[in-house]
C-alpha cells in the first residue's frame, strides 16, 4: 500500500522559503540532480493571472506549475517558480475552485494578501528577493538565468524584471500583450463576449454603440485618489504599462513567443514593427502558426485546449537559448 503524496518533495522538486523584510516568499525547483542540487543555469517560469497553487495534485500524481514538460529543460536548467502572495505551495485538487484557483471558503474571494499584493510592483519585488537569494547560492550558474514569463501577467513581469535587473540574462515573453497589457485584455473579453451574444436587430437609420465599462475602471484607475483607495485599480494600472519602453531599453536576447491565432497577436506584430524601426536585433519573435492563445491549435473553427504543443514551444525555446 502506497502512502499519500503530500509536499513538493514527493513529486520531483525542492522547496525553498527566502524572507524579504516581513514577507516570506516560496518557491521550488525542479532539476535533474541525484541528490545535492548541481551547480547550472536558471530557467525562472512565471505564471499568468490565476490565483493557483504552483502544485496541485490528488495524493498519487499532480500538475506541475507549467503546462510543458520539466523533461525538456530540467537536464540542462534548474526550472524555479515562485509562488503567488497568500496561495499554499501545494494543494489538492478538490480543495480549488474553477479553475484550480484557491479560494477562501468564508469570503469566496482569493486570500486578503494575494488581493493586496497582486500587482507589478509586487512581483518584481519578490522576484528579486529570489534572484538576491540564488546569488548566493553555489548550485546556481548566475552567468545564465532566463526569466519567461506567460500571458498578459506572467510576461509583464519577466520584461519589467530584466529591465530592472541586470542578473537576468536572457528574456521570454510569451503570449502577453507589450501595450498597457491588464486593460486591453479585459476590453478584448469584454468585446469577444459582446461578440458571441445574440444580435441585438438593427433599427433602420440608427447605429448602435458598445458600452465597454472597462474604459470607465481605466479612468478611475487613472485619479490618483481612487488609486489610493483599494488594490483593485492598483492592480489594473500597474499591469498596465507601455512595455515597449521596457524592449527598447534592454541588449540581452528577448524572444518574443505567441500563437498567430491569438487574438493578442497584433499587439506583438506591432512590437515587431517598432523594433526593427528602432533597430533592436536582439530582439527574435516566434508567431506559431495556427496556434491560439496557450498555443492551442485552431481547427475546423475552434480551439482545442491540447497541452502538447506546449512541448513544441518548448523545444524551441530551448533551441533558442542553445544556439546564444
Amino acid at each position: 500500500m502506497y502512502s499519500q503524496k503530500t509536499s513538493p518533495k514527493d513529486y520531483g522538486y525542492k522547496h525553498f522559503i527566502t524572507v524579504q523584510k516581513k514577507d516570506t516568499i516560496n518557491f521550488i525547483v525542479r532539476s535533474r540532480s541525484k541528490g545535492r542540487l548541481q551547480k547550472k543555469p536558471v530557467f525562472i517560469f512565471i505564471q499568468d493571472t490565476l490565483p493557483s497553487p504552483l502544485i496541485t495534485h490528488d495524493g498519487k500524481s499532480h500538475f506541475p506549475p507549467y503546462p510543458f514538460s520539466s523533461k525538456i529543460l530540467e537536464e540542462e536548467y534548474h526550472i524555479l517558480t515562485i509562488s503567488k502572495p497568500g496561495l499554499p505551495v501545494i494543494s489538492l485538487f478538490e480543495d480549488l475552485g474553477k479553475q484550480y484557483r484557491y479560494i477562501d471558503k468564508l469570503t469566496g474571494q482569493p486570500p486578503k494578501e494575494y488581493l493586496q499584493n497582486n500587482n507589478l510592483e509586487y512581483y518584481v519585488k519578490n522576484h528579486t528577493a529570489v534572484l538576491k537569494f540564488l546569488r548566493k547560492q553555489d548550485w546556481v550558474d548566475d552567468s545564465k538565468i532566463i526569466v519567461a514569463g506567460h500571458g498578459q501577467q506572467g510576461s509583464s513581469i519577466a520584461i519589467k524584471l530584466a529591465a530592472t535587473h541586470s542578473d537576468i540574462s536572457h528574456v521570454i515573453y510569451s503570449g502577453g500583450i507589450p501595450y498597457y497589457s491588464k486593460i486591453l485584455s479585459e476590453i478584448r473579453e469584454k468585446r469577444r463576449y459582446l461578440g458571441l451574444r445574440e444580435l441585438k436587430p438593427l433599427i433602420k437609420d440608427t447605429i448602435q454603440e458598445t458600452d465597454v465599462v472597462q474604459f470607465e475602471d481605466w479612468a478611475k484607475a487613472m485619479d490618483l485618489k481612487t488609486l489610493s483607495q483599494g488594490n483593485q485599480q492598483k492592480g489594473l494600472l500597474s499591469f498596465s504599462e507601455n512595455l515597449n519602453t521596457c524592449f527598447k531599453k534592454l541588449d540581452i536576447p528577448i524572444l518574443v513567443s505567441y500563437g498567430a491565432r491569438d487574438i493578442v497577436s497584433p499587439y506583438n506584430d506591432l512590437l515587431r514593427i517598432e523594433m526593427i524601426k528602432y533597430n533592436k536585433d536582439n530582439v527574435e519573435f516566434r508567431a506559431y502558426d495556427g496556434l491560439g492563445a496557450n498555443y492551442f491549435p485552431f481547427e475546423k473553427g475552434e480551439f482545442y485546449p491540447m497541452l502538447e504543443y506546449w512541448d513544441l514551444v518548448a523545444e524551441d525555446w530551448k533551441k533558442w537559448l542553445s544556439k546564444l
